[in-house]
């Protein structure tokens, strides 16, 4: 069972390196390799929103992640109940 916790920037790299399955480092440095700005600024007819292309991007890199099944802290409030 999976759940992301987004209770603090650390938290959210390890629960999301867990369902990808693999180590923190890993998934940050998928993450910091892509420049999304960039991509719109160069490309502005896009048609994929941001969120989206990213998530498509982190999958292509890692596979697709395990499902989570709650989630907890986001946005600084509770998102369900533990």
């Amino acid at each position: 069972m999976l759940i992301l916790d987004c209770s603090s920037r650390t938290q959210a790299l390890h629960t999301l390196s867990a369902g990808f399955a693999c180590p923190p480092e890993k998934l940050k440095k998928v993450l910091l390799s892509l420049d999304l700005e960039s991509i719109y600024e160069l490309n502005p007819r896009q048609l994929v929103d941001a969120p989206q292309y990213l998530r498509d991007y982190v999958c292509a890199e890692l596979g697709e992640p395990g499902p989570f099944t709650r989630a907890l802290w986001f946005h600084g409030t509770r998102n369900f109940r533990r």
